[in-house]
């Protein structure tokens, strides 16, 4: 296989407005703290984002830190990933997303490892902390499919995507994934103080970057973080 990291992210956000480069502690920034987690992680990471204002930030922010950057569709973010595996000359694609910011470098190799002639590999680790891997040619049938828009899971209203696709699960989560789970991903500003208040316990801690799903899982014994808000989707369920 021939992998490259994706992370998809714009800069605008009714709920956020800028996100992607808000201060999460001593200057940190979402772009950077995700540079931190998958750097360690040996497939190279590009942050595919839009063309013009809802990209520009980003890009240019990525490009000061010495990082990747893709520029494609606001739009089409399937598109998006799609040219970005075809500028890199990738046959797989691990997809995240920006308002995931503590993805699991191990976590994620495993995946990639357990994906080989695979179309299609998810797992069970909560939200703010999962990946998916995805082959190039499964991206462009998923792109192709009618219906919904183009985001990964929006997909499923168009059962058409996965008709003979080869779909694995693979578990890795040390925590039970359901209704009850934690959730750490990036939406509101209630969930920028959240990740404030976790990035410190961990330091406070002696732990830095990467941090691993244990690292939260124990902090969220200690105190828990709030629940998932939406069901995790998961392919056939």
């Amino acid at each position: 296989m021939r992998p490259i990291v994706c992370v998809t992210m714009r800069y605008g956000s009714r709920r956020l407005p800028g996100k992607a480069l808000i201060d999460l502690g001593g200057g940190l920034t979402p772009v950077a703290l995700l540079a931190a987690q998958l750097l360690p992680q040996p497939h190279p990471l590009v942050f595919c984002v839009p063309e013009g204002e809802e990209g520009d930030p980003i890009a240019s922010h990525a490009d000061s830190l010495g990082l990747n950057s893709h520029r494609g569709s606001l739009t089409d973010v399937l598109g998006r990933m799609l040219t970005a595996a075809e500028e890199f000359g990738a046959d797989t694609v691990v997809r995240i997303t920006g308002d995931d910011l503590f993805v699991d470098p191990t976590r994620l190799v495993k995946l990639v490892e357990s994906h080989s002639g695979a179309d299609f590999t998810y797992s069970d680790l909560p939200k703010g902390t999962e990946c998916q891997v995805i082959s190039t040619e499964m991206l462009r049938r998923m792109s192709a499919c009618e219906g919904g828009d183009n985001e990964c899971w929006d997909k499923q209203r168009n059962p058409g995507w996965a008709a003979g696709a080869e779909m694995r699960f693979v578990p890795l989560s040390p925590v039970p994934a359901g209704p009850e789970t934690f959730a750490i991903e990036l939406d509101t500003p209630e969930d920028a103080g959240t990740i404030r208040g976790a990035i410190s316990r961990l330091r406070a801690k002696g732990l830095e970057e990467p941090f691993l799903v244990e690292h939260l899982a124990a902090l969220h014994a200690e105190e828990p973080f709030p629940k998932t808000k939406h069901p995790v989707y998961r392919p056939g369920g």
